[in-house]
């Protein structure tokens, strides 16, 4: 038997987890495109109400090890892409759905900064953590450790 729009139930979940998988490969491309325009505000909304970011490496001095989230996040941010002017190429996204509304997420990173005239200073890796409220797929949190490249 068809169900009523025609979509099997089997399918209707498979569908979702589609979508799911899809909006959250968006997110850390947008999160690099608003760090190159350095839209702060825009990166923000990006992060759930309680989102973090945890700094690993030597990308910019003070950084190190160091756990940001509210306005200490958006302060590091504002400061970061003034004074850095970084330009993040993400690749190879590897996303597990957890459940309904959370998920993990790798992606490694090759990172240009402003500062040095774009050329590659760094090789990262993203830990991420997503949590889909109100239907829409935030960080949760993210975790970036970072490793220069030798000159």
């Amino acid at each position: 038997m068809v169900p009523e729009h025609g979509v099997e139930p089997e399918h209707t979940k498979a569908l979702i987890q589609l979508q799911n998988l899809e909006d959250i490969r968006a997110l850390p491309a947008l999160y690099c495109h608003l760090i190159c325009n350095k839209d702060v505000d825009g990166v923000m909304a990006l992060f759930g109400a309680d989102g973090t970011m945890t700094i690993s490496g030597d990308m910019r001095e003070g950084l190190e090890g160091t756990v940001y989230a509210g306005e200490s996040l958006r302060k590091m941010m504002s400061e970061g892409l003034d004074d850095i002017r970084p330009w993040p190429f993400i690749q190879n996204h590897t996303i597990t759905l957890t459940s309904d509304v959370t998920a993990t997420g790798l992606l490694h990173a090759t990172f240009r900064l402003g500062s040095r005239g774009y050329k590659v200073t760094h090789l990262g890796l993203y830990e991420d953590e997503y949590v889909k409220v109100n239907g829409k797929w935030t960080f949760k949190n993210r975790k970036l450790t970072s490793t220069p490249v030798a000159e």
